[in-house]
């Protein structure tokens, strides 16, 4: 606003508009009465849009952007390369197909059940897709072996701590639910200096100013580095002042 008035009436001079608005008897307070009723709109428009917009824009920003943030990245399987995105199992393919659905030389780590490695599942070849509404992930695999590692007390005495399962084709079905996009409440964000409008504020200041005596003898270690402009006096602020102007 203040540019466009700058340029509007710094026009109107170098064109001698001005003097010609003058001499046919009109005052200048009349010409600027326009202009000072439209910044007087605007001033008292901005501060309602300030004070009540956005702090509730901000909350909904910020609050999606945190959502955003800890939203897991597409799937990516790489070559060579073990991927740990799915909860409960680490996948590594040597080799995929340029379709993006035949893998080679496949091998599975199950940390489903807790524990480490006790599960491994090796494969010559496996298909992946998508099943059920996109909500599991299938590995579909072939020509594989299962190793198991009986970690239990009832085995070890037995010779059958260590199973091996052959197959000639196995299904592995992977919930795609840590992939889901979820909404954090937004009332958990709403505390926030930049999500309160003044009179929110107003509360939150008076609410540091009056704790008790026994209070400040319990919090002030604490708190006075953060809030010591609330106990600042007069007094103190120009001593301040003082030092720094003879520095």
């Amino acid at each position: 606003m203040l540019v466009s008035s700058l340029m509007t009436f710094g026009s109107l001079g170098e064109h001698h508009e001005l003097t010609a608005i003058k001499s046919s008897g009109i005052a200048l307070t009349r010409v600027l009465r326009p202009v000072l009723l439209a910044v007087m709109l605007i001033t008292v428009g901005a501060f309602f849009f300030n004070n009540y917009t956005v702090p509730k824009a901000n909350l909904k920003a910020y609050s999606l952007l945190w959502d955003i943030r800890q939203k897991k990245p597409a799937m990516n399987f790489k070559e060579g390369a073990f991927y740990n995105g799915i909860p409960g199992y680490s996948i590594k393919v040597n080799e995929k197909m340029n379709e993006g659905r035949t893998l080679r030389d496949v091998m599975i780590y199950d940390h489903s059940k807790g524990g480490t490695n006790t599960t491994v599942i090796l494969a010559d070849s496996g298909e992946m897709y998508m099943d059920y509404d996109d909500t599991y992930l299938v590995l579909e695999l072939f020509d594989g072996n299962t190793y198991v590692d009986q970690n239990d007390a009832s085995f070890r005495s037995s010779n059958e701590q260590f199973v091996r399962q052959e197959f000639d084709k196995s299904k592995l079905m992977l919930s795609m639910a840590s992939f889901d996009f979820d909404r954090t409440r937004e009332e958990l964000f709403s505390d926030n200096k930049m999500m309160k409008n003044i009179n929110e504020l107003e509360v939150v200041t008076d609410s540091l100013k009056r704790y008790s005596e026994r209070d400040k003898s319990l919090y002030a270690p604490n708190v006075d580095p953060f809030y010591m402009y609330f106990k600042a006096d007069t007094g103190q602020v120009k001593n301040g002042l003082r030092l720094m102007e003879k520095k």
